[in-house]
């Protein structure tokens, strides 16, 4: 599912338009708010400060398991986007910036790259292109992710979706991409945040994963997660004030924005549906694969740790064919011997030292 929906405007006088992207694993509202929290949604708050800006947020499969739902490889998904930004009469037009979380920003610059490809005979493409002013990118990992290789080594059991495949570090595709989006992208204007702090997990974006390497563009450090980092907690956060900065003074430029314009409407939320997985038959063989592998790694471990009693529940014809095999030049009355003392060793619990014959 694909969905993009409008946050807030000012009474219809839009001037700019601001997408907000969400990540692996995000969701259209909960990446952008504290705790579920209304208030705490930071779209709602660049609309109430910035006159004449429109807010909306991208909704789309991202599951960073296929345990949990379907995800396409990134080039699918930014043109199956595109169509999506193309089909909105309400962009058309207009400035536009987008701000990306995680693997949102690399969805965005694909977009790009895809509407950049059908721009010769495209002209929706062309005016596309035209109206993106800026990219505010938060937490992206533009070269990939360990953990994502770290899931791609678990395969089996964490099953990576195909956007947790886009993550693996130092893709060939992601390195692609990364070079081409530095050479395109002169003409825009960027802002970067990266994580400082680490989640339970480490960090899951690296500082050198996180810097795109764009010219005069100087990554900022964020006392924060890569979960919390895209959550400001108020207006004074330093995301948030600097994104809104951003917009107003690099991209807006236009000094007359803090002139109130019409009055500010914030519209209701649809619910969007949670991503679950179809792909039932992989689930029932992957689920009976894993316990069959449990159920022998537990009795592989309690061989080890409980081992069976052998001699208890050998016979004497047994224990006396052994000892036979192992020393056929031993007497029967020193079998029989040998037989007496292993049956009383194992009795009374004392240790029996056994040499070789």
């Amino acid at each position: 599912m694909t969905k993009l929906i409008k946050i807030a405007d000012w009474d219809g006088n839009t001037r700019i338009n601001v997408v907000f992207v969400h990540g692996l694993g995000g969701h259209a509202y909960d990446t952008w708010r504290r705790n579920g929290d209304d208030n705490a949604f930071w779209p709602a708050w660049l609309v109430r400060d910035v006159p004449g800006l429109a807010a909306w947020t991208l909704a789309y499969d991202a599951p960073p398991t296929n345990w949990f739902g379907t995800a396409m490889p990134i080039q699918d998904r930014a043109k199956n986007v595109l169509e999506c930004l193309l089909g909105q009469p309400e962009l058309k037009g207009l400035p536009l910036v987008f701000v990306c979380h995680s693997l949102g920003g690399l969805v965005v610059k694909q977009i790009l790259r895809a509407a950049d490809g059908r721009r010769a005979y495209g002209a929706e493409e062309a005016a596309f292109l035209e109206s993106v002013k800026g990219v505010s990118f938060i937490a992206t990992p533009h070269t990939g992710s360990i953990h994502a290789t770290l899931l791609d080594k678990l395969r089996l059991i964490a099953w990576p979706s195909a956007s947790t495949l886009d993550l693996v570090k130092n893709n060939a595709n992601l390195r692609d991409l990364n070079v081409w989006y530095r050479n395109w992208s002169t003409g825009l204007r960027h802002k970067v945040f990266y994580e400082k702090r680490g989640t339970t997990a480490g960090v899951i974006v690296a500082d050198d994963s996180s810097d795109p390497g764009l010219l005069h563009v100087d990554p900022v450090g964020i006392d924060s997660d890569h979960l919390e980092i895209c959550k400001p907690a108020d207006a004074s956060d330093l995301v948030y004030a600097r994104t809104r900065d951003f917009i107003v003074e690099e991209v807006v430029q236009d000094k007359t924005s803090s002139t109130a314009c019409g009055s500010l409407r914030r519209f209701d939320l649809p619910t969007l549906p949670h991503s679950r997985s179809r792909k039932f038959a992989p689930i029932v063989v992957r689920v009976a694969v894993l316990l069959i592998i449990g159920l022998i790694a537990f009795k592989g471990v309690q061989a080890l740790l409980f081992p069976p009693d052998l001699l208890g529940a050998a016979t004497v014809e047994e224990i006396e064919a052994a000892v036979r095999a192992k020393s056929p030049k031993l007497t029967a009355t020193q079998i029989d011997q040998f037989i007496q003392s292993l049956r009383f060793a194992h009795t009374t619990g004392r240790g029996l030292a056994i040499v070789a014959w």
